[in-house]
């Protein structure tokens, strides 16, 4: 019985160990997980401010056809 005890005990301190183990490696990927939040944090804030520009120049470009079409109208109409 007391074999069967010590031998018990063994695998419990195995699996106690793999356990810690695995929890450092949790704490460590945990680590990592946030430093690299905190490093795409201004990043993600200049994409964002870089789609906003991006789409002002898109509606201004937009803009500056529909401008262009009606003058062009215009001045068609203008020969007649």
């Amino acid at each position: 019985m007391d074999k069967q005890i010590r031998e018990l005990n063994k695998k419990i301190a195995a699996l106690e160990k793999k356990i810690n183990d695995a929890q450092n490696q949790i704490d460590k990927m945990e680590k990592i997980k946030k430093e690299a939040k905190e490093e795409l944090t201004p990043l993600n804030r200049v994409k964002e401010k870089l789609t906003a520009i991006q789409n002002e120049l898109e509606n201004t470009i937009q803009k500056k056809e529909v401008t262009n079409d009606n003058e062009e109208t215009d001045r068609s109409l203008q020969r007649y």
